[in-house]
């Protein structure tokens, strides 16, 4: 099937970083891209994507990739796959000797180190390049942590011994969870007047981006505005949603979070296509402001609906709900809203009754109807 390119960002790239230019060369023979497609097609529907076939490269070459490609997406809900083979050989005790030395190599997240070894055969993948890339933008995006998820050999994938084999292996980079270790944090609820200023910057950043590809540099207009909060943004066209996207995380001030949040919600949530500017006057922003940090908790049993948030986890797959979520779409027992963030997370509907983790958190929401009042 055919996927969009995201053009706007592929030409932010091109033009940001010497080696990087447009070329279908590449893309004549090598399948290592192509073959991670249909897995996108089905996780993230309607996402796009930039295609990036990569050569010859050196150290020099793959911190500069790298640091384009995180710079280019850092205000974008962003998923960075680098997809190689490891060992190709005759040699089934070399497959997973030298393949398990280099998949150790790459969950150490240490980039340049893993260039070296590349390129001194004491590593081996054919697409290492592409990872040592990958490992450089996500440390730039703030990951600091790397997970091997499984292992395997195409010998034993077929059930047989000798002949031509392959290594293969699945690693997850991300930023590790401060929340584990968190206290409580209250914060005081915003103002009216706080909190018109952030819907009108809001709609500002959006309607700036529409036209300049950028966000815009906002002052905070009140000092609480400098807090460093959670926040949720998401569009509402004619009652319908049109995009919602949050961050979790107390690290950033709201007058710098809502814009980005607001341009994130309207152009890169995966499942809606970027907002037209005829679409301008149809929607309504609301904005959701976090009242504590996220938080763990031991049990559901401290879990309120339709008063907390929550995310759940388990393994690599994790979602969220909004504390208005439930009450919105009538959920009326815990059971059914942890159903359903099973599903949106991508699980069996009772996978949270077994080895799942919760974190909580509370938030002050409104929208702008505030405005006309």
């Amino acid at each position: 099937g055919r996927v969009p390119i995201d053009k706007k960002a592929a030409k932010k790239l091109v033009s940001s970083c010497d080696d990087i230019r447009f070329s279908i060369y590449g893309h004549r023979a090598e399948h290592a891209l192509e073959v991670q497609l249909p897995f996108i097609q089905t996780l993230f529907p309607g996402a796009k994507i930039i295609p990036i076939v990569l050569g010859g490269y050196d150290w020099p070459t793959c911190k500069r990739v790298g640091k384009a490609i995180a710079k280019v997406i850092k205000n974008k809900k962003a998923l960075l796959v680098a997809s190689t083979d490891l060992y190709h050989g005759e040699s089934y005790t070399n497959c997973k000797k030298i393949s398990g030395r280099t998949l150790e190599a790459m969950t150490r997240l240490a980039p340049k180190a893993l260039c070296e070894g590349l390129q001194s055969d004491e590593y081996q993948a054919c697409g290492g390049g592409p990872v040592v890339v990958m490992q450089v933008a996500a440390k730039a995006l703030g990951a600091d942590k790397a997970r091997l998820l499984d292992r395997t050999n195409s010998n034993d994938v077929t059930g047989q011994r000798g002949g031509y084999v392959v290594g293969y292996g699945a690693i997850v980079v991300y930023k590790s969870n401060p929340r584990q270790e968190s206290p409580h944090i209250s914060y005081e609820p915003l103002d009216a007047p706080v909190q018109k200023e952030l819907l009108r910057m809001a709609r500002a950043a959006i309607e700036y981006y529409m036209v300049h590809g950028e966000i815009p540099e906002f002052e905070p207009k009140y000092e609480v505005m400098n807090e460093k909060r959670g926040v949720f943004v998401t569009i509402n066209e004619r009652g319908k949603l049109r995009g919602c996207i949050g961050h979790h995380e107390s690290d950033a001030p709201l007058y710098k979070l809502v814009p980005q949040m607001a341009v994130s919600a309207a152009f890169g949530d995966p499942r809606f296509p970027p907002l037209q500017p005829e679409e301008l006057d149809k929607i309504k922003i609301k904005i959701s402001v976090y009242l504590t940090n996220v938080y763990k908790i031991n049990s559901l049993e401290e879990f309120q609906m339709g008063v907390h948030g929550i995310i759940m986890r388990k393994g690599a797959r994790a979602a969220t709900y909004l504390p208005e979520v439930p009450v919105e779409v009538g959920w009326k027992t815990i059971d059914e809203e942890m159903a359903s963030l099973c599903q949106k997370a991508g699980l069996p509907p009772n996978a949270w009754k077994s080895g799942a983790e919760f974190w909580v958190y509370k938030t002050q929401v409104f929208d702008e109807s505030l405005l006309t009042q």
